[in-house]
């Protein structure tokens, strides 16, 4: 290889054979590690979008349910009504319940609850899962219980509320 002549006059010899390959490895490295943080960064991201949308679910099936028993208390005594509900994975076991007119659970540790204006007696599902919950209107109250029975097209439901 010949040196090389700049204009003034000092002389550049060829670069040598291991920088490039020095060069290409760290800029290699470089990139990895900022590869590895957006991964991380973004790991951590979708983890706490998925415990929102999680308890986001728990508040909705919740919700669905003190709406149905408020749907049953408007109609009167003697009005029925079943609804499906999904309480997602998180659901504290045994937290769901009925306490002073408001229904309660508690998602990962912390309380949800939605208190109604009237009284209301009964069990909600227990955990994690998909339930068909029943409610009957007895005019001044509203009893609430998970319905073990149910046959959809002809309407035979079994139904039993303590």
């Amino acid at each position: 290889m010949e040196p090389i002549v700049n204009g003034g006059g000092c002389v550049i010899k060829g670069h040598a054979k291991g920088q490039t390959g020095i060069e290409y490895v760290v800029l290699l490295s470089i990139s990895i590690a900022f590869f590895i943080a957006i991964v991380v960064i973004a790991n951590d991201q979708l983890s706490v979008l998925s415990n929102q949308q999680a308890r986001n679910n728990a508040k909705n099936a919740l919700k669905e349910i003190a709406d149905a028993a408020t749907s049953v208390y408007s109609e009167g005594s003697g009005a029925r009504r079943v609804v499906s509900v999904v309480f997602p994975e998180g659901v504290d076991e045994g937290t769901p319940q009925i306490v002073n007119n408001t229904f309660t659970l508690k998602f990962r540790g912390s309380d949800i609850s939605f208190n109604l204006d009237f009284p209301i007696s009964g069990t909600l599902p227990s955990s994690a899962g998909s339930f068909d919950v029943g409610f009957v209107s007895q005019g001044g109250t509203v009893t609430v219980g998970v319905v073990p029975f149910s046959v959809e097209p002809s309407s035979l439901l079994f139904f039993y509320c303590s």
